[in-house]
């Protein structure tokens, strides 16, 4: 059985740690059937929480801002090494599925060997690279076993018969008269699900303490029922916070929908920003997303 392992996200800093000199995921055990996995960004850098190391560390695989389901149905935006693991695991399956007999030690070769090469990951990862489906897949595909020849018998090869070209003939010209013209069919657009529309925001209060605070989210939204779902991220250095909006009331066309987002500085953050601004993204029904800036909370640097 092959084990898919997080890297791990560093200690109390949040700054990732070398697994080769601490020891931080069951990566570091000494078997061979275990992938321990980094986390990079969406630019294809390794991020900055993640661990890693030359030896322990085999892959990399996209865990940053990871859209994630949470508790009580709902959905959320994640980061970690425990979000890229799971696009590792997916590609092991996919191995395992074009050939079944490979042994973990050999998926583990395979994912590895298929990676595609990143220089900034050469001294972090012991692979060099991050992980890629087509590139293992074609590597893990079985070889077919060469064709049978079939058996020749000894009758002489018959003489190919001549080739009787049939000669042109002459195609009569029909003049088209009175052919009635059918205008094209127009392409029906999308299916017909309205398009989604922040009208207003309302952060309350917009100024919180050096300790931090509760800021209310209220915003308002054209066509509500075509709402998948939405949500609120805050990220500035170590510092994340994030909450899911709920619908609360509609009328017509519009709807409001709420949400609390609590803002905690970690201690390892020695300045505070002056400002911070959250984004709130609301996903369609029809797969549209919709990213919309809230505006700039204030940070009261006395008195932490």
């Amino acid at each position: 059985m092959l084990f898919v392992a997080a890297a791990g996200n560093g200690g109390e800093d949040g700054v990732g740690d070398d697994n080769d000199t601490v020891p931080n995921s069951i990566g570091n055990c000494k078997v061979n059937n275990v992938v321990q996995v980094g986390n990079i960004t969406n630019d294809g850098s390794l991020h900055s929480s993640s661990n890693f190391g030359l030896t322990t560390v085999h892959v990399a695989a996209p865990g940053s801002d990871i859209l994630s389901t949470t508790p009580n149905g709902f959905y959320d935006v994640l980061t970690g090494t425990s979000m890229a693991s799971p696009h590792v695991a997916g590609v092991a399956s996919l191995i395992l599925s074009v050939n079944p007999k490979l042994t973990p030690m050999e998926v583990r070769s395979i994912l590895m060997r298929g990676v595609v090469p990143m220089s900034h990951l050469q001294k972090k990862i012991a692979s060099g690279g991050v992980v890629d489906a087509a590139k293992a897949l074609a590597i893990a595909k079985p070889t077919p076993p060469p064709p049978t020849p079939s058996p020749t018998l000894g009758y002489p090869t018959p003489r190919p018969q001549e080739t009787i070209t049939p000669m042109p003939q002459e195609t009569p010209k029909v003049e088209a008269t009175n052919i009635p013209t059918t205008p094209p069919t127009a392409t029906p657009s999308m299916s017909g699900v309205p398009q989604l529309r922040v009208v207003d925001v309302k952060l309350t209060p917009r100024t919180i303490s050096a300790k931090g605070g509760k800021v209310k989210v209220r915003l308002l939204v054209e066509n509500p029922d075509a709402i998948a779902y939405a949500s609120v991220l805050l990220k500035h250095g170590a510092l994340k916070a994030s909450t899911t909006l709920s619908l609360v009331s509609r009328s017509g066309t519009l709807g409001v929908l709420n949400g609390d987002l609590k803002i905690r500085f970690p201690r390892s953050m020695k300045k505070l920003p002056s400002r911070l601004t959250p984004i709130a993204t609301v996903r369609g029904r029809n797969g549209s997303i919709l990213s919309v800036k809230l505006g700039a909370i204030t940070v009261k640097r006395q008195g932490r």
